[in-house]
């Protein structure tokens, strides 16, 4: 089990991810605005809860202390937008929001396709894992042969709240298929239930105009890649690089602020991410979860995953 740092030990941030209402469909891990309110409050109580805009400032002077803990949201999500950020100006705090570029511009970006697909097209998720189990099964024996390696002890241990289809899927899909093949066995899937995500593109994720209205009220944005690639660490130097300089380049051109913070998508980078961020000029960057890492850097912030909250906050 990974040795994780203790809420308060060291500035950290918290990472949220999916919410839903009457208009966002609830899905495994979402939060509605009740729960975030009362994260809000928890954090406020027991930490020195800042905003995004101080946070930066302090860690780029080395000023950051132990308590201090700021609030980020990834993928570019509209529900983000839709039940969060009204909370936020509620509180009058802002926050880190990083942002995939290509989502932006209004393309698709399947991971989150296929998330929405298993969340509502299927009769709760372990539906869905039955039947993509089923699939991945009957796709190739070559491929099922290889999980055997699969040990959930080990697994993504840095995740407690994974259950063990959790693991064993994210297995599957980054270990043994790598983005081609699943993003084949997912699309051939859609067929069984009808499914035509180009319907569901506009409800997913939030456009240009978004972000413009996030920034001039006064939010951080920042990168988190192009495209989302779920395995940034497995990618050559070069598209490494283009995944980041290309995110930089567009929020650039269309945001009057500089890109100088990131998060690391599925927590997944190496040193050429390291290099390729500090080549770009980018500053402080955050991890995705507590985990204690042997050489931790400024691109390197641990954060709290809500769901990890929700569970000791029994919301």
């Amino acid at each position: 089990m990974e040795e994780k740092y203790h809420l308060g030990e060291v500035p950290f941030g918290v990472m949220f991810h999916h919410f839903h209402n009457e208009d966002h469909p609830s899905s495994q891990g979402s939060i509605d605005e009740v729960a975030f309110k009362k994260i809000i409050q928890h954090l406020d109580e027991k930490f020195n809860l800042i905003s995004a805009d101080t946070w930066l400032d302090k860690a780029m002077k080395d000023e950051l202390k132990s308590e201090d803990v700021c609030l980020t949201f990834d993928d570019s999500l509209m529900c983000q937008y839709d039940i969060a950020k009204p909370v936020l100006d509620e509180f009058k705090i802002n926050a880190f929001w990083f942002l995939c570029s290509s989502l932006l511009e209004g393309n698709l970006e399947l991971l989150e396709v296929f998330r929405y697909f298993r969340t509502n097209c299927f009769d709760g998720v372990e539906d869905f894992y039955s039947v993509f189990f089923k699939a991945f099964e009957d796709s190739s024996e070559q491929d099922f042969k290889k999980l055997s390696g699969f040990d959930p002890d080990k697994y993504l241990a840095g995740f407690p709240f994974y259950t063990l289809n959790d693991r064993k899927f994210r297995y599957i899909r980054d270990k043994i298929l790598g983005v081609e093949k699943y993003n084949s066995l997912m699309c051939e899937m859609f067929s069984l239930r009808d499914f035509d995500p180009a319907s569901i593109k506009d409800k997913l994720w939030m456009g240009l105009d978004h972000a413009k209205e996030l920034e001039k009220d006064g939010h951080i944005l920042g990168l988190h890649t192009h495209s989302h690639p779920t395995m940034v660490a497995g990618l050559s130097y070069e598209n490494q690089l283009s995944e980041y300089e290309v995110n930089k380049v567009y929020l650039e051109k269309h945001l009057t602020q500089k890109s100088l913070t990131m998060s690391h998508p599925c927590n997944s980078y190496n040193k050429s991410t390291i290099e390729i961020l500090n080549n770009l000029g980018v500053k402080i960057g955050f991890r995705a979860n507590m985990a204690k890492i042997q050489s931790s850097g400024k691109f390197e912030f641990p954060r709290e995953d809500h769901a990890n909250l929700v569970k000791e906050l029994n919301l």
